[in-house]
């Protein structure tokens, strides 16, 4: 029984391995911008589009490095603050 759970952690740990190393290409990453951002890509933002093609080759770069495991978590209030500035303070500065 030792055996098969070790073999399952590391089935398990592989498979994660690779789900994270598909969810940080930049194809998945602009997948995921698509999702969260449906209404700025079908209103086609060109500021929101501009900002995202500046970003992600950073941002992948970072998720690759430090790993999705030990990127820390985001709470509700930041991701608040976050939308606030991306509605009312960024289209009040242009």
């Amino acid at each position: 029984t030792i055996l098969g759970v070790g073999g399952m952690h590391w089935f398990n740990a592989s498979k994660l391995k690779e789900y994270e190393e598909q969810l940080t290409t930049s194809e998945e990453l602009s997948a995921s911008f698509q999702r969260t951002h449906a209404r700025e890509v079908a209103d086609a933002d060109e500021f929101t589009a501009a900002v995202w093609q500046r970003i992600r080759e950073p941002l992948k770069i970072g998720l690759q490095s430090v790993g999705l495991s030990d990127t820390p978590k985001m709470e509700s209030k930041d991701i608040y603050e976050l939308n606030r500035i991306l509605e009312e303070e960024i289209p009040s500065l242009r």
